[in-house]
């Protein structure tokens, strides 16, 4: 089950839901909603403590509250429990898998292993170029409007900082923190999926088999992230190893900017992964 970060309670029309109906009218979430709201202020809460806390412009805030203790902070993190909680409890599900981007986020469930959960970091990394070539390709996201988003110096940015945050947290804890390359599950999938599920403490054999089969995985009601999700499902193929054409200026502001944790990650200018 994927959790979809704070979708739940914006009742945004232009926010659509991998279950092919937009975010505000999916029943799943829609229902979640409807159980947290019963709990007023919950939703409201919950919302304010990921801008104060979660956000990359709440930094500050964040290492300050590090520093020394903060009731408000420990709050949040219960109520990201509970929302947890709910969600398990709905789907009748053992694991919960969020699909995030957000280290931040991810800091938080580390202090949420104190109302015992058991909390495993999976960083799936994917080649920079393809990364950029695919933000690129982007001419219009209701979702997230803002243009400079997608500049080339700032997707690259956006892909250094992101992997950089998420080694962080595999250098600070490396035994709850698994490195994969995208590419070497989509190239080698029964042998990639057996590390993570070995990882994991689970059997994910039937999943490898599907995806080795080129077979639909279908995605239930994700509402963040990329717009792919919106298909309603993904096959993972092979040729998604391979590199983009890009322009040869492109190509060089990656390089120039991104390299150095390109190289460190495995990956070389002008050679895909194989």
């Amino acid at each position: 089950m994927f959790w979809p970060g704070n979708m739940v309670w914006p009742k945004d029309p232009t926010r659509g839901c991998s279950c092919g109906v937009p975010a505000d009218q999916c029943p799943f979430w829609t229902a979640v909603r409807a159980e947290l709201e019963q709990r007023a202020p919950f939703l409201e809460n919950l919302e304010r403590g990921q801008r104060t806390y979660e956000s990359w412009s709440a930094l500050p805030t964040r290492l300050g509250s590090a520093l020394r203790h903060d009731p408000a902070l420990d709050a949040h993190v219960q109520r990201m429990v509970e929302f947890l909680r709910v969600i398990a409890a709905r789907t009748e599900a053992r694991v919960l898998a969020e699909s995030s981007y957000s280290a931040m986020r991810g800091t938080l469930y580390r202090r949420a292993e104190l109302a015992g959960g058991r909390v495993r970091f999976v960083h799936l990394v994917r080649d920079g170029r393809n990364f950029l070539a695919s933000e690129l390709g982007v001419l219009w996201d209701p979702e997230r409007p803002a243009r400079w988003v997608r500049s080339r110096t700032v997707i690259v940015a956006r892909w250094v900082v992101y992997n950089l945050a998420a080694i962080l947290i595999g250098v600070r804890d490396p035994r709850s923190y698994l490195r994969v390359r995208y590419e070497d599950l989509v190239l080698r999938p029964a042998e990639t999926l057996a590390k993570i599920g070995a990882f994991l403490d689970l059997d994910l054999s039937d999943v490898a088999r599907r995806v080795a089969a080129r077979e639909a995985i279908p995605m239930r009601h994700i509402a963040a992230g990329n717009r792919a999700r919106l298909r309603g499902s993904v096959v993972l193929r092979g040729d998604l190893a391979g590199l983009p054409q890009l322009p040869r200026s492109t190509s060089a502001l990656f390089w120039a900017l991104g390299g150095w944790l390109a190289l460190l990650l495995g990956y070389r200018p002008g050679t895909p992964v194989r």
